[in-house]
């Protein structure tokens, strides 16, 4: 059976970790929530009470603080809110229509409704009576529910019904309807949360109260529909933390990529993918299972659970015998539950921040989670992987290709080649070897990151970089001295991420493409960039006023050089005039023939050196890769990079930005 919950929260945020607790414990399917006390629809507070599998639609109050209605659901049901058409909207009370479908394709519709207490209950009534005569004709199966500030006349209630609350009771019999709740559900004993269907209605089959979440009891639904499945991932993994370090090593040391590594860089690098491919398919093979998504509380000990179950029986027994003592007991012990929970809550953070040891990553991750920030991705609706990996590589590639083509119409005359350039005296002809050591520290030192295309983790090659420095560094030098980039490394998998969450997820402008390379391509590229800047900062080839990608010299460097400017020139009486300059997809627009040409002649780099920037820059290309589907691999750059210096398209400006960074 499916069960449905009602809670009121009176502020949902403060006790989120009581709402997914008891949605864990009770199995709730839907939750329904009054005075949720959320100030926006993009509050980011809701992600604190949408648990793993489940998702969250929710209407705040508008103008002032308090009120708002939710439902959180499990991600296997489709939930679309209904568009309310009372114009104008009720005075009284707030609600919520929300059409529910399981997978047995069976719908119907839920109402959240909360009345405050200060609100007319004369306006009230007629209100909802013209939302009863709304729904006079609907066909479906209906639920209404929430707190409705009414004293309903049952067992629980020890005192006189009003004239209102008779006219209520009166205003449900006119309309067919019944009320389910029959024992109090608020701490004075008085039944004010309803539970409301159709008298002819089957679909709610029992109907209960539970523990205290506020001053309000949470009431139980069990509805006559199958039990919604939670949403299950399949997933590939590895045992890696398995994997016998010894063993592995000497695998290794055995392999011919340390015994017999071959000659040429591209066929060195086939090598070293092959070779720990095996050994890691050997040692942790793939391994596929389903992955269900179920509401954790990772601080959750059995020391909380005794205090709830604890906490259980006293409110059995203050509800069995209505004595003050044991209402106060259960108090008690309520609050002992809330504050083991804000202790193991913060003893868990603590320990969790504590351990980062100074690693801003692994902070962030934290705080991250604290916050309730979710790093599920935001995705446009298509109908395969495949299709949106293949809309996406359509879109870059052709959004590179309009403003490229845009740059050429204006001004199509430029040639750098023709222009009167200073030639560098001081050449950069080739590019120094690396040795052990540098290669380890730029190892060590990189960030623990992994791309589909590198043949073992990154974590592994770290632990085993004694065994594996010798084939690293003999890639790199073999690179270096052929002036050859080698070809394995010049794919990179893009990865779309949307730039604002709240923008609209089906337009895909309003996504910026991520490329991930392979680790050993970025280990290689360190190694270059450390000799190119070396050869630049010796010669003083650096542009005085840059900023970023320089020691000592960054953003914050150049705002407050721009700052004193101004400030110079106000003091001197003089006009100030800042004009600045956004370039869409300044990196991607490089031109590369005019690259190599200010490599060349403005720095000197010629040679076996200039061979490996030009092969670095031929022939890339990128494929977007959306869970594991990849898209067909596309031209990374649309200009062709050549020997000689012909022509060139009009993007110097922009070449001229990138090379100085």
């Amino acid at each position: 059976m499916t069960h449905l919950g009602l809670i009121n929260c009176q502020s949902a945020c403060n006790k989120s970790d009581l709402i997914i607790d008891h949605i864990r414990d009770y199995s709730i399917d839907i939750l329904a929530l009054t005075e949720t006390w959320f100030r926006a629809e993009q509050d980011r507070n809701t992600a604190s009470i949408t648990p793993e599998g489940y998702k969250l639609v929710h209407i705040p109050r508008k103008g002032r603080r308090g009120g708002g209605v939710g439902l959180v659901y499990k991600s296997s049901l489709t939930a679309s809110v209904v568009k309310q058409c009372s114009h104008p909207p009720p005075s009284s009370f707030e609600s919520m229509e929300v059409d529910i479908h399981n997978h047995d394709n069976k719908h119907f519709r839920i109402i959240v409704l909360y009345r405050p207490p200060h609100s007319s209950l004369t306006t009230f009534m007629d209100e909802f009576a013209s939302l009863l005569d709304r729904y006079a004709l609907f066909t479906g199966q209906l639920i209404i529910l929430g707190d409705f500030n009414i004293h309903w006349n049952n067992d629980a209630t020890t005192s006189t019904p009003s004239a209102n609350d008779r006219r209520f009771g009166n205003l449900l019999t006119q309309f067919n309807m019944q009320q389910l709740v029959t024992t109090g559900t608020h701490t004075s004993g008085h039944t004010i949360d309803f539970v409301i269907t159709r008298q002819f209605d089957t679909l709610v089959q029992s109907v209960d109260t539970s523990d205290f979440v506020s001053d309000h009891c949470a009431v139980h639904c069990r509805l006559d529909l199958r039990k919604p499945r939670y949403v299950r991932h399949k997933i590939t993994y590895r045992k890696i933390t398995a994997i016998d370090p010894t063993k592995f090593k000497d695998d290794i040391a055995t392999s011919p990529l340390i015994t017999c590594p071959a000659d040429t860089p591209d066929t060195l690098v086939d090598q070293y993918n092959s070779v720990l491919c095996k050994l890691l398919d050997s040692h942790a093979p793939p391994k596929t299972c389903k992955i269900v998504d179920k509401p954790k509380i990772p601080w959750y000990n059995n020391d909380i659970a005794e205090a709830k179950r604890k906490r259980r029986q006293l409110e059995r027994r203050w509800r069995k015998s209505k004595l003050q003592i044991h209402r106060e007991m259960f108090q008690s012990q309520r609050d002992l539950v809330k504050s083991k929970y804000r202790y193991y809550q913060t003893n868990y953070y603590s320990e969790k921040i504590q351990g980062c040891d100074g690693d801003q990553r692994a902070l962030f991750q934290v705080i991250n989670h604290l916050l309730h920030k979710k790093t599920s991705p935001i995705l446009p609706s298509f109908s395969s992987p495949y299709e949106m990996a293949t809309h996406f590589s359509d879109f870059f590639d052709s959004k590179i290709s309009k403003i490229r083509n845009d740059l050429a119409e204006m001004d199509p005359g430029i040639n750098p080649a023709q222009a009167d350039l200073e030639f560098c005296q001081s050449p950069l002809l080739s590019l120094a070897p690396a040795s052990d050591t540098e290669v380890m520290k730029i190892v060590k030192s990189a960030p623990t990151k992994t791309c589909p295309l590198d043949p073992i983790p990154t974590s592994l090659v770290k632990d085993h970089i004694n065994v594996l420095l010798h084939p690293l560094t003999l890639i790199i030098n073999k690179s270096l001295a052929t002036g050859h980039f080698p070809t394995c490394f010049k794919t990179a998998l893009i990865t779309p991420v949307i730039k604002k969450k709240s923008l609209d997820s089906n337009d895909l402008k309003n996504y910026r493409p991520i490329s991930n390379l392979p680790f050993m391509s970025k280990v290689v590229e360190r190694v270059v960039a450390a000799r190119l800047n070396a050869h630049l900062i010796q010669h003083n080839l650096r542009d005085n006023l840059q900023s970023a990608y320089t020691k000592f010299h960054s953003v914050e460097t150049a705002l407050v050089k721009v700052h004193n400017d101004i400030m110079l020139a106000v003091d001197n009486k003089r006009v100030v005039l800042l004009v600045l300059l956004d370039l869409s997809a300044a990196f991607d627009t490089v031109d590369h023939k005019i690259l190599l040409h200010r490599l060349q002649y403005h720095f000197g780099v010629q040679g076996s050196a200039l061979s490996w920037f030009r092969s670095y820059l031929q022939d890339r290309s990128q494929a977007v890769n959306i869970s594991g589907e990849l898209s067909d691999r596309s031209s990374w750059f649309s200009p062709t990079v050549s020997e000689g210096n012909g022509s060139t398209s009009s993007t110097e400006t922009r070449s001229e930005v990138v090379v100085i960074q």
